[in-house]
């Protein structure tokens, strides 16, 4: 039922009039990292529920994952972003505690630095924690009274918010108009209706959606795996069992707990009339989690996507669905994927005795404490 609902013409967003020029950004953005030539598949104009979709078998490995391209180059020509995960990833101190979550969104907002900034290795080292730092700001603000005229001795998180905010989108105006970003491959923005519009896009990118995103869905990686050294050999040695270990991760652990819908007219589920306009939330764990379609839902079992749910890749969904799919799903399963990889590659880890493994869900699903790996090199 929540494929049909996800992907029905009578649902929608929240109608923003850039929709395009997103879809070009995430384009762009997926050719600037690989540096070869993608193809993004056509979906079928509707998933029908429990149906799979056909892949291109040609490249091994990448299709499980949505992509198809001829091979890892963007890593081995020396692009910014394959410096960024191997500039990160070597810095791990072995034998040190180091929270996880905390690691995986400082490498995310350095990959979305380079992304959607054009930032080179050398400026994102010089600002990144500056950044970071007025990204929390910026979303923590949210959760607090608005209160812009409070005297500042008393302080005010929304009042933190607004100038970080601030300071941020000017850092991003100021890159536009020194040419560093071309969000959809064009100097005129095609697709937004001003400069104003297309860098508080950017401001999501890079203060929020994808950092706390990439550190949600790196952080469950490494927590599953931490006391499966047998899973984790395998990734490394079989590219198809990768893919399979992180669909399982997002499967058991999306970052984001659900969205909402809004009717476009009226619509009937299960022979409940829904009127136009209405808004309906839906609980993307819940549906990754259906008994009926999952044994065992709440275990991580990588082995499921290659046995009884090999024919069900199309009923997680962490990305969304039909044609309300994430536009950047190829793009962050392409990212999740070479993180991964680098990681299982270079290093085993270990969880101390004595944490708190229970979740949160808000504003993303992990850990509700600082829990921290001991990391040894391979």
């Amino acid at each position: 039922m929540l494929s049909t609902l996800l992907s029905s013409p009578a649902w929608s967003l929240w109608g923003s009039p850039s929709s395009v020029a997103l879809v070009r950004a995430v384009f762009v953005g997926c050719r600037i990292l690989r540096g070869t030539s993608v193809t993004l598949f056509a979906r079928p104009a509707r998933a029908e529920y429990g149906v799979p979709r056909p892949v291109d078998n040609t490249s091994p490995g990448l299709p499980r994952m949505g992509l198809h391209s001829q091979s890892w180059q963007w890593k081995k020509e020396g692009r910014k972003e394959g410096r960024i995960i191997n500039n990160c990833i070597p810095k791990i101190t072995p034998g040190s505690p180091i929270v996880l979550y905390e690691l995986f969104k400082r490498l995310s907002t350095e990959l979305s630095l380079a992304l959607f900034l054009g930032m080179d290795l050398e400026e994102i080292e010089s600002l990144v924690d500056h950044v970071i730092e007025l990204g929390k700001s910026h979303w923590h603000g949210f959760v607090s009274v608005p209160l812009k005229f409070v005297p500042s001795f008393l302080g005010s998180g929304y009042a933190q918010s607004i100038d970080a905010k601030t300071e941020l989108l000017k850092f991003i105006h100021d890159r536009i108009e020194a040419g560093k970003l071309k969000i959809s491959g064009s100097d005129d923005f095609s697709g937004f209706q001003d400069i104003d519009e297309a860098a508080r896009h950017v401001l999501v990118f890079i203060s929020a959606l994808i950092p706390k995103a990439f550190g949600s869905l790196l952080t469950s990686f490494c927590l599953e795996t931490a006391a499966r050294r047998d899973i984790l050999q395998k990734c490394v040695d079989d590219d198809s069992f990768l893919d399979d270990t992180l669909l399982e991760v997002s499967r058991l652990w999306p970052p984001f707990l659900g969205s909402r819908r809004i009717t476009k007219q009226e619509h009937a589920i299960q022979g409940h009339t829904i009127p136009k306009g209405m808004p309906v939330l839906y609980i993307t764990h819940a549906a990754n989690h259906d008994p009926t379609v999952f044994a065992s839902p709440d275990e991580f079992i990588p082995q499921r996507w290659a046995e009884d749910n090999r024919n069900d890749r199309d009923r997680v969904f962490t990305l969304g669905s039909g044609g309300r799919e994430c536009i950047g799903k190829v793009l962050a399963q392409l990212l999740f994927k070479e993180c991964a990889r680098s990681l299982a590659e270079h290093w085993t880890w270990e969880l101390p005795d004595g944490q708190s493994l229970q979740y949160k869900w808000l504003p993303v699903s992990r850990p509700s404490t600082d829990v921290v790996a001991l990391f040894t090199p391979r």
